[in-house]
C-alpha cells in the first residue's frame, strides 16, 4: 500500500483533508470508539480499534475508505479449509478500502491498538471526477498498490522457506524502515508472519532461528528483530548461497 498523501494543498477545508483515500465501508465493529468528526472537516470520524478487533470483514459494503493514524492493519483473506492469508500489512500513513466493487474483498483488522480516520467513498469518487490532478495522483496510487502485490506475490513465490522468511525480514526493513541500530519493529506476532508468508507457524520459527545462528538478524522480543545485513537478507531471498 501507498504512504503518502494524495490530495495535499489540493483542497478546500471542507473537502476531503490530505491524506485520506481508501474505501472500507461498514459501520464501526462492536467496540470501536468514534471520537468525533476531524477537526479540519466535520466529515471524517476517528474511530479507534483494540488489538486483533474487525475493522470491516470481506462481504461487508464497502461504503467508506480509511487512513491509518496510529498502529497497523492487516488485509486478509479466509480460505476454504479455514486457513487465513495476510494479503498487506498496513502502517501509519496508508490509504485502504477501495473497491472496483460494491463489496469489501478482503477483511481488516487491528494489529495492536490502532486508530483509524473514516471518510465516506463518494467524496473521493467525486472529487476524482472533478478534479484532475487527483485522478492523476489516484491512478499513481493505484499503481503503487499494485506493485507491492506483486512483491507480495514474488515472495511467496520463492522456493525455500527460508527465502521466504528472508525476504519477508528485507521488505519490512524497507518498507517500515530500520533504527541506527538496526532495529525492526515488526508489530506483530509470529503467526501474523506465517500467514503473510504463507507457511506453518513452527517453520517461520525454525527459520527465525536459523537466520539468529547465522548472526545475520538478533530476536529481540516477539515483535522485534536487530538486523545485522539487510543486503544479506535480500542475497538469501534471491537464492543465493
Amino acid at each position: 500500500m501507498l504512504h503518502f498523501d494524495p490530495v495535499h494543498g489540493l483542497l478546500p477545508k471542507d473537502a476531503l483533508p490530505a491524506a485520506s483515500l481508501h474505501s472500507a465501508g461498514a459501520a464501526p465493529s462492536p467496540g470501536a470508539h468514534m471520537r468525533g468528526p476531524h477537526p479540519a472537516t466535520g466529515a471524517g470520524a476517528t474511530l479507534e480499534f483494540a488489538n486483533n478487533q474487525m475493522i470491516f470483514s470481506e462481504g461487508d459494503e464497502a461504503t467508506h475508505f480509511y487512513k491509518v493514524v496510529s498502529g497497523r492493519v492487516r488485509l486478509c483473506k479466509m480460505r476454504f479449509d479455514g486457513r487465513r492469508q495476510i494479503v498487506d500489512l498496513l502502517i501509519p500513513g496508508d490509504i485502504f478500502g477501495f473497491e472496483c466493487g460494491k463489496e469489501f474483498t478482503l477483511t481488516a483488522e487491528a494489529i495492536g491498538r490502532t486508530v483509524l480516520e473514516r471518510y465516506p467513498a463518494r467524496q473521493i469518487e467525486r472529487m476524482g471526477e472533478e478534479r484532475l490532478e487527483v485522478r492523476r495522483q489516484l491512478t499513481a496510487m493505484l499503481r503503487s498498490n499494485l506493485s507491492a502485490v506483486q512483491n507480495h506475490m514474488m515472495m511467496l513465490g520463492r522456493e525455500t522457506a527460508r527465502e521466504r522468511v528472508a525476504a519477508f525480514l528485507a521488505l519490512l526493513a524497507g518498507r517500515f524502515g530500520i533504527t541506527e541500530c538496526g532495529i525492526l519493529e515488526l508489530g506483530m506476532g509470529r503467526q501474523d508472519i506465517a500467514d503473510y508468508v504463507g507457511l506453518a507457524l513452527e517453520t517461520v520459527c525454525r527459520e527465525l532461528s536459523t537466520l539468529q545462528h547465522q548472526d545475520l538478524i538478533e530476536i529481540l522480543d516477539h515483535r522485534r528483530v536487530s538486523i545485522s545485513d539487510v543486503g544479506a537478507l535480500q542475497s538469501i531471498s534471491e537464492g543465493q548461497p
